[in-house]
């Protein structure tokens, strides 16, 4: 080091006198020759830094993802089968939210070959191909239940297994002390079977309580007890899915679910499982199997409408359409230029945010096919309204009927069953009203509830949400007006508007107007709320009713 500060100051030293000696050439060169020096300090003084730093060591990626050789085109890549196992998280609770979906697009999107398989088939995710559309969750389940019922959870011939369980013991107060020796017996159900298994243990996901602090105990354990398993010569292996680093930057939850993840707390518990096995999926994709079947690739992307203009809070949905229609991935994977002008839902919503363009990308997960959509957002007139009517559920005095369902909030379980709520009072706005409301639904999606559903009514128009929020319907003076059938309908308190003006009743779903139908004017009569439903928790915590100026 010290001989290189030495030669670099010779050359300066050289530099200068040569600068001095071309200074004496003549007047016109005096500034050219000021010029020449200075810079010549600048680069010596990059050069006594580049001297006196030490390199940055080359990074490699050593990952089996980075290292493998490409195969020729036609190579048929051997599938692997992967089951995910656990309680409510791993069935999704919401519609269509669980973490399946996000671990099904991560290693999709990286190249891997593979389907999801288990005792049960998901069948309200719109966004999951039939191929990876199998699990065993169960809602509710704890870790004993897993272990009673491995034989059925094997009968699918897995090649990966995942469990993401525990969280309902410790809900539950279950003999926590023998926690991980229950965990140990499940792991023995399933190897006493399977020994050959590749198993990945994901540690208890957080809750709203336990996000940003105090592990559960089981998480501490998980990483001794596979390598217990690993000592035996299991491939038995520990995914941290609790100190991910998304837990404490962003919020998981809804505001009404402390254990269950929303969309973005299950895309980061999927995109971590699923970078955890990736290299293992793909080493297995690489064996080959020539008795494989080559399903129908994406050829291109189709969307309804490129252009749009949108108010501010108005919404609309563009429809995207897969080529060929038989392709097996029809996922489509949705983005915005610009969420704080435009943004975008999963399933093509685009709600305007405020005044402004941007740009919404509808992309194939299969071939990366891409169709832009131009939004032109504009300010939203004022509409002069007045208030006649809100409660959020809290008071039962202005009610009338089953008034033990107020608390603070409409929550309900009642399967079977059905409730009614009716106003005490009458509101007059039979000159024309917007009734504001919202509604949610927790449920086990994997049901079908083809006779449940909803209902909120004022001056002879009621709005049936049915079937998880899978069908909307209309009604004036009990005939049917119109109705909306929408896969991409999100129930997690969503909010909802019943428009009548100008002898035109509109329903409006998270700012985009669903139905359109024209009636006559509503009688005057009290806000009636009906609810009938079986099976499932229903949450409803506003309810508006405003008069037109």
């Amino acid at each position: 080091m010290k001989k290189t500060i030495r030669i670099l100051s010779l050359i300066m030293f050289l530099t200068i006198l040569i600068g001095t000696i071309c200074s004496c050439g003549g007047d016109d060169k005096s500034g050219s020759s000021n010029e020449i020096a200075s810079n010549s300090d600048t680069n010596l003084t990059n050069s006594l830094d580049d001297a006196s730093s030490e390199a940055e060591p080359e990074v490699i990626d050593t990952r089996y993802r980075a290292t493998r050789e490409k195969k020729d085109k036609n190579f048929k890549y051997k599938n692997v089968k992967i089951s995910c196992i656990g309680d409510s998280i791993t069935q999704g609770i919401y519609f269509p939210g669980t973490y399946r979906y996000y671990l099904y697009e991560y290693l999709y999107s990286n190249g891997a070959t593979f389907s999801m398989v288990g005792s049960k088939m998901s069948t309200t995710d719109y966004r999951l191909p039939e191929r990876y559309m199998g699990h065993s969750g169960y809602g509710g389940w704890k870790i004993a239940q897993i272990t009673e019922a491995m034989a059925n959870f094997v009968a699918c011939d897995a090649d990966i297994y995942t469990f993401m369980i525990g969280v309902n013991d410790y809900l539950g107060g279950e003999d926590l002390a023998n926690i991980s020796n229950r965990y140990r017996q499940m792991l023995d159900a399933l190897l006493n079977l399977k020994p050959n298994a590749i198993v990945y243990c994901c540690s208890v996901a957080p809750t709203r309580e336990k996000v940003n602090g105090d592990d559960f105990d089981l998480n501490k354990q998980l990483p001794t007890i596979c390598k217990e398993y690993q000592d035996k010569g299991f491939k038995v292996y520990h995914i941290d899915t609790f100190n991910l680093p998304g837990w404490k930057e962003n919020d998981c939850f809804s505001q009404k679910d402390t254990v269950h993840p929303n969309e973005y707390g299950s895309q980061t518990i999927g995109y971590a499982i699923g970078d955890s096995i990736l290299d293992t999926v793909l080493e297995i994709n690489d064996k080959g199997d020539n008795s494989a079947k080559l399903s129908t690739r994406v050829t291109g992307i189709t969307v309804d409408k490129n252009e749009v203009t949108l108010q501010s809070l108005e919404a609309t949905t563009v429809k995207a359409t897969i080529s060929p229609s038989n392709a097996e991935v029809f996922t489509v994977l949705w983005s915005s230029s610009d969420p704080k002008i435009a943004t975008v839902s999963n399933s093509g919503r685009i709600r305007g945010i405020k005044k402004g363009t941007a740009t919404i990308t509808a992309k194939s997960l299969d071939g990366g096919f891409k169709q832009e959509i131009k939004v032109t957002v504009t300010a939203a007139p004022k509409v002069e309204t007045t208030e006649i009517f809100r409660d959020f559920y809290g008071s039962r005095d202005i009610w009338e009927g089953d008034t033990d369902i107020v608390k603070s909030g409409l929550s309900t379980w009642f399967p079977g069953r059905s409730h009614s709520l009716n106003t005490k009072e009458s509101f007059d706005a039979s000159s024309g009203f917007i009734l504001y409301f919202t509604y949610s639904v927790s449920s086990n999606t994997d049901i079908v509830y083809a006779n449940g559903y909803t209902s909120y009514s004022y001056g002879g128009f009621t709005v049936k949400i049915k079937d998880c929020v899978k069908e909307l319907e209309l009604y004036k003076d009990d005939k049917l007006i119109g109705s909306y059938k929408n896969l991409g309908l999100n129930p997690e308190m969503a909010v909802y508007q019943l428009e009548y003006r100008d002898g035109k009743a509109t329903l409006i779903y998270a700012g985009e107007k669903v139905i359109t139908a024209r009636a006559s004017k509503p009688s005057t009569t009290p806000i009636s709320i009906t609810t009938s439903e079986t099976g499932r928790c229903i949450y409803a915590t506003n309810i508006n009713l405003k008069k037109f100026n």
